[in-house]
């Protein structure tokens, strides 16, 4: 993802979000990308499920964020993980 993109989520995120707020991130990918994935959240509890096919693992995790920028610090990590999609 470009800064540009980022710039434009992020005021999509002050529009839509009170802050702080509960956020939802979603993500899939192989088992190993899932377990990078939840590693993004040591301290909150993360939800995994297997695809109907087994292939790849769903992983949510629920979290107070403070602000935009919380939210994106989590997608600018996760765009970093090979094989990893953000839902």
């Amino acid at each position: 993802m470009s800064e540009t993109t980022f710039d434009s989520f992020r005021d999509t995120l002050n529009e839509c979000h009170e802050w702080p707020c509960k956020y939802t991130f979603k993500f899939i990918g192989p088992e190993a990308c899932a377990r990078e994935a939840a590693d993004l959240f040591p301290k909150e509890s993360v939800s995994k499920r297997p695809s109907r096919t087994g292939k790849y693992i769903g992983v949510t995790a629920e979290i107070t964020v403070q602000c935009a920028e919380d939210v994106l610090d989590v997608y600018r990590k996760a765009h970093n993980i090979k094989g990893l999609i953000c839902l």
